[in-house]
């Protein structure tokens, strides 16, 4: 006999929430009693990112490939001509389904939890969120969503900008969408604000802590950063290496019953908190270089 449970968890790390399934099944019976159980499954992949077939807006006009983009290479974003300051994470090899947004002219392929502009600049929602006929935001006017595709493609790919926002699209010269490089959290720009002031400060300490150093990639600010920022920053894929700290997780929206109250309060709490950890990060890479 075999008694199988299923059970979904609201795991909240500050602004995600994570679906978890979860079998068991009793293996052996001692006086009527279940002594041994079996438990299998667990928590489902999640990513916040783009694949390599996208492309970003380069400073020229033209679209650069992800997987071809460099650390310091200009881009145009919504704040002008900038230069891609780093990676949160970037892997070349992992297939996973993503979220194709399709316009007349041209599409945006994203993951579901990424954050993408509707109707107006800065105007954040998750990609999960779009229907057809909303208004996407480009870099040459508007377009509405004609019809939504779910596909599977490689790489993930998030690229960061000091605006936090920049444009993409599906070839060199078609359209680019407004998106945000964080997910998984919504209004991303305030936390942009607090992302900033950080990374400035660890680049003052170690001035080489943007380089890429490896082919499962996450950069190390935001591996330091995750208990205060949860998702957002984070790869969070299958991977072999156990120092890469991945785990397979599929991260839920954040419940729209929040009230702006308590939304206020986590943030005043959030820039305390980032303030407290800004010194305590400077102290630390002092004392590690």
């Amino acid at each position: 006999m075999h008694l199988t449970g299923f059970y979904v968890l609201l795991l909240t790390s500050y602004c995600a929430s994570y679906d978890v399934s979860i079998t068991s099944t009793c293996t052996k019976y001692t006086n009527g009693t279940c002594s041994v159980w079996v438990h299998s499954g667990g928590v489902g992949d999640s990513t916040e990112c783009f694949p390599g077939t996208m492309f970003m807006l380069g400073g020229s006009g033209i679209g650069v490939p992800m997987k071809e983009l460099q650390l310091g290479e200009k881009v145009l974003t919504p704040c002008g001509l900038e230069t891609v300051r780093l990676w949160l994470h970037r892997v070349s090899q992992y297939d996973m389904k993503y979220t194709t947004l399709h316009t007349d002219l041209g599409y945006v392929t994203l993951s579901q939890y990424h954050n993408i502009a509707i109707n107006n600049t800065g105007n954040y929602v998750f990609a999960q969120d779009i229907r057809v006929n909303d208004t996407l935001v480009t870099s040459d006017g508007r377009r509405l969503v004609h019809h939504i595709s779910y596909d599977m493609d490689d790489g993930l790919y998030a690229p960061y900008t000091t605006c936090g926002s920049f444009y993409v699209g599906n070839s060199r010269y078609g359209l680019f969408y407004e998106v945000h490089a964080f997910a998984h959290v919504r209004n991303p720009s305030s936390y942009n604000s607090i992302f900033t002031p950080i990374l400035r400060a660890a680049e003052f300490v170690d001035a080489d802590i943007n380089n890429v150093t490896s082919e499962i990639y996450v950069h190390p600010l935001a591996e330091k950063l995750e208990w205060l920022f949860g998702d957002l920053l984070m790869y969070k894929g299958q991977a072999t290496e156990a120092t890469e700290h991945h785990h397979a997780r599929k991260v839920r929206s954040v419940p729209h019953t929040q009230t702006s109250a308590s939304t206020n309060s986590n943030n005043r709490n959030r820039k305390k908190a980032a303030q407290a950890f800004t010194a305590a990060f400077i102290a630390e890479f002092v004392s590690a270089h």
